[in-house]
């Protein structure tokens, strides 16, 4: 099978001087959920997606479909920061802020709140796949 040319016609160019062409495997995947791990040399996050809740020994545990890693050096991963913090901001002055119903996991309490609150959400959305929004260019 001879090789199928790249797809420039989605391609977008930034003030920076960057030309984005999508490889031919270029895909978009759904995400609630993120881990995180660093080495002296690189930082990774892991994107997944929370499938279900079950009931441990220790309590409530959510399961999480792990389905992306991106790793990348410290010095990109805190340019990435600041311009996800930046996309961020710009979201909320467009659309309102972001509520965060409480803070993460800071008692037992809480990650039995947070993960029931998500368990009822899964539940509301299992029977349906998610399709993330279309985006211009893609």
């Amino acid at each position: 099978m001879p090789d199928e040319p790249v797809q420039v016609e989605s391609s977008t160019h930034t003030p920076y001087g960057f030309k984005n062409v999508k490889a031919p495997d270029f895909r978009t995947v759904y995400s609630n959920n993120a881990s995180f791990g660093t080495t002296l040399f690189d930082i990774t996050i892991t994107f997944g997606d929370i499938v279900d809740v079950e009931m441990s020994a220790e309590g409530l545990l959510a399961v999480v479909n792990q389905s992306t890693r991106v790793v990348m050096s410290p010095v990109h991963a805190k340019i990435f920061a600041l311009v996800f913090a930046k996309q961020v901001q710009e979201y909320e002055q467009k659309f309102g802020p972001i509520a965060i119903p409480q803070e993460p996991f800071t008692t037992k309490e809480a990650e039995a709140a947070a993960i029931a609150t998500i368990a009822e959400a899964v539940a509301k959305t299992a029977a349906k796949p998610h399709k993330p929004p279309k985006r211009e260019g893609t």
